[in-house]
């Protein structure tokens, strides 16, 4: 049950993933709000084979998808040619 169970009113889980659209995601992978707490599966025993079977298929995808955005947010912008055309500003600045 201990890693089956996440409490809201943690802070850092409550600014940055439970305010940040992560409140969508718990719950289509299963998560059901249970007064202070999120919980997943039943109190004893293991989950399902298909309940964990989709679970690391959204793990993966999401940690694609994570990727996928610290490259974007590190490849350079590259900046529109300038108006002369020959790639400087309008007061021939490169």
């Amino acid at each position: 049950k201990k890693y089956r169970q996440i409490r809201v009113a943690n802070k850092v889980f409550l600014c940055h993933i439970w305010s940040n659209g992560g409140r969508g995601i718990l719950h289509a992978l299963g998560f059901e709000e249970n007064g202070a707490h999120l919980e997943m599966g039943p109190d004893v025993g293991s989950l399902p084979s298909h309940r964990m079977k989709d679970l690391s298929s959204a793990i993966v995808m999401l940690e694609e998808l994570m990727k996928d955005q610290e490259d974007v947010a590190k490849s350079a912008i590259q900046q529109p040619r300038g108006a002369d055309g020959r790639g400087t500003g309008r007061a021939n600045w490169g």
